[in-house]
Formats: structure tokens, sequence, C-alpha cells
């Protein structure tokens, strides 16, 4: 997993908290997420087109121990971020809107490395290059997402769907004191 795939999945604005254990042949990837938004009518530009801000932030936490001939690296990823943004919905009739954002944001990722064993050898060629490294970033997200919403018998059903394209550009990436 890149490290922009890291930031991305700790910077969606959908609520979620997650655990995932990923169990392989040679060691174990452990994966925590919690991401919280906020959304707020802004203002309405016509009759069934609002415009709505958005407040985001996320933390990712990722373990995984890598094991060599005799010994290891334990690796241990975080992540947090905070974004903000816009959402526009457009009525397209029939309980259908049409739902452009875009969300602005920064975040930091940083990884801390023990080499355990005989993998201390490899400290000079991997610190600073793949392990005790940490970084900030800017996120730009673009979305275009669909929603659908029936209404019938006090009962209301929404479904949403969107695919975005993010972009992040590093800086200031330092080594860990």
């Amino acid at each position: 997993m890149g490290y922009a795939q890291i930031i991305n999945l700790s910077a969606s604005p959908d609520l979620s908290a997650a655990n995932y254990t990923v169990r392989g042949a040679e060691s174990d990837l452990s994966l925590d997420v919690f991401r919280i938004p906020y959304q707020a009518h802004w203002f309405s530009l016509s009759p069934g087109s609002d415009v709505y801000w958005r407040l985001s932030a996320g933390y990712l936490r990722m373990k995984q121990y890598l094991p060599t001939s005799d010994a290891g690296v334990d690796s241990r990823w975080s992540a947090a971020s905070a974004t903000a943004g816009m959402l526009a919905t457009f009525s397209l009739g029939r309980g259908f809107t049409l739902e452009p954002a875009l969300d602005l944001g920064i975040a930091r990722l940083e990884n801390k490395a023990d080499y355990l064993g005989a993998a201390a050898a490899l400290r000079p060629a991997l610190d600073r290059l793949l392990f005790n490294w940490q970084t900030d970033a800017w996120i730009a997200t673009p979305s275009l997402g669909l929603g659908w919403r029936q209404s019938e018998e006090g009962r209301t059903l929404t479904l949403r769907a969107h695919v975005a394209r993010s972009w992040i550009k590093s800086f200031d990436a330092t080594d860990r004191v």
C-alpha cells in the first residue's frame, strides 16, 4: 500500500470506524481507521438545488511485522487528516440528485519501525527511505455523486454512490527525531 493510498483512506469524508486484520503466510497486517464528517446546509441556489459545507477528520493506524531470515522489522504507520469542502445537490427529478463536491485538506503520515535481531543490519539502507520518516501532504478531492430518495408511508429510503479522484502532494518530509 503506497503512502497516497494510506493518506486517502484516512481523508475520505465518510463516517466510518473499522479494524481490519489481514493474515498472510509470512506476516499479519493490522489496520484501524476512524473518520468523522460533519455537513450542514449553507444556502439554496434554487428550489431543489442546495449547497452544503462540510468538514472531516480522520485517523489511520497500520501495523505490520516484516520477517527476515532470522529476525524482522516491526513497522507502524499512522496518518491523520483534516479536510473542508463544499457539496452541491441538484434535483434531477423522480427522487434523483446529482451531487458534485470538492474537498481540500492536509494530512500527516508517519512511519516508525524497530529493527529486530539480524535485521538491525538493514537500518542504514532502509531508514529514511522506507522506515522512520514522516511527511505532511496537501489533498484535493473532487467527486461526483448520484443520490436517490424515495419516501412512502412514513418510511424513507436513500441510496447514494459517488466516485472521487484525489490529488496528494507531500511536502516537508523529515526524518523521525
